[in-house]
């Protein structure tokens, strides 16, 4: 079996619940995988996964002339993707395919919807009820049951995590620890929330809450996380740094034990592991994230959310209507369903506007 999945780092772990559900559906399958190169190491380890290929790979194009599959799938919307599958030697293509004059079009009917929620914004943000997961089965008529993501974490990996987070005076099991992934990626206008929010969040989650404040981030918040950590250093507050590989972000965000985050790869990384994540949403929706169970997710009020928007000169904006009290509100059930009862999880449910 053939899967295309590429896009963002998020989608393809959102998309690992397949692994699971496909054999269960059709029998036992052998998994070629193919993906952005950046994305592999979120598929290493998996023992689902046969084969798992970058689009990069040169040898791409010659396996799939030379091979055939019983079942083929495409999973994004892009041409380049598309065309992997249109290319691909497969009687049953499912998912999103290219046709010969250039359009991405659903590879079989039961795709039309998710095909359709790209272009119908009104369906998009204010009917579809389903997770991505939900729609992702649909999409290629497999029955979803409510299957988690999938993720494998190199004790390598863990490693290096546990051994940046004692660097930075981090003591485990000595109180709860909050990580907040403080940016977001750029492609959409306010998905991060506020650095004041998040200031007020962290004082309040060190102060009265009594845990530890851990500011997760990559490159383009390294200056804002070492900034946030200098006024909030008199509270314990630990910056993780901005500097790792995906597989030791990937450690460190599964070391916290609550995840404060936008609809972030961060949020995605502390589903993946279990982590009871507070997601909050501004631009995008929130209807298509699952948390399984085990979160909290915070949606602005602001009546033109979620929009998808590249930029945006509304004031107040979605995401500085959140409040850092809401937000407080929720690491503090994350905490005490955590201090009750260590064998449940608190159950998921939204706050504010319906996305």
């Amino acid at each position: 079996m053939l899967l295309i999945k590429t896009a963002a780092l998020g989608d393809v772990l959102r998309t690992t619940p397949l692994l699971r559900t496909l054999p269960d559906h059709l029998g036992p399958c052998q998994i070629t995988w193919v993906t952005d190169s950046g994305a592999l190491p979120l598929l290493n380890g998996l023992a689902e996964i046969d084969r798992a290929l970058a689009t990069t790979d040169p040898a791409l194009p010659f396996l799939l002339d030379a091979e055939t599959f019983d079942l083929a799938i495409c999973l994004d919307k892009e041409p380049s993707a598309c065309a992997l599958l249109a290319r691909a030697n497969s009687r049953d293509k499912r998912g999103f395919t290219l046709a010969p004059h250039g359009a991405v079009i659903p590879a079989n009917r039961s795709a039309d919807y998710l095909w359709r929620l790209g272009l119908d914004d009104d369906e998009k943000f204010h009917r579809n009820e389903r997770s991505y997961p939900e729609l992702m089965h649909h999409a290629i008529g497999v029955p979803y049951g409510g299957e988690r993501y999938i993720l494998s974490v190199s004790e390598a990996a863990k490693e290096n995590a546990r051994d940046r987070l004692d660097a930075c005076g981090l003591v485990a099991g000595e109180r709860v620890v909050v990580g907040f992934q403080t940016g977001a990626g750029g492609v959409f206008a306010n998905k991060a929330w506020t650095v004041t929010g998040v200031k007020e969040a962290i004082i309040a989650t060190a102060s009265d809450l009594g845990a530890t404040p851990v500011l997760l981030g990559g490159p383009r918040e390294a200056a804002q996380n070492r900034m946030l950590a200098e006024d909030t250093s008199h509270l314990g507050t630990i910056d993780a740094g901005a500097d790792h590989d995906l597989e030791t972000f990937a450690a460190i965000v599964g070391s916290m034990d609550i995840v404060v985050t936008g609809d972030t790869l961060a949020m995605h990384l502390g589903i993946a592991q279990g982590r009871y994540v507070v997601a909050i949403f501004g631009p995008t929706c929130a209807r298509e994230i699952d948390l399984f169970g085990h979160g909290r997710k915070i949606v602005t009020a602001l009546d033109c959310s979620p929009c998808y928007r590249r930029t945006c000169d509304i004031s107040p904006s979605c995401m500085e209507k959140i409040e850092a009290a809401e937000v407080v509100t929720a690491i503090q059930d994350g905490i005490a369903g955590r201090t009750d009862d260590a064998s449940s999880t608190p159950k998921d449910h939204d706050t504010g506007k319906r996305a």
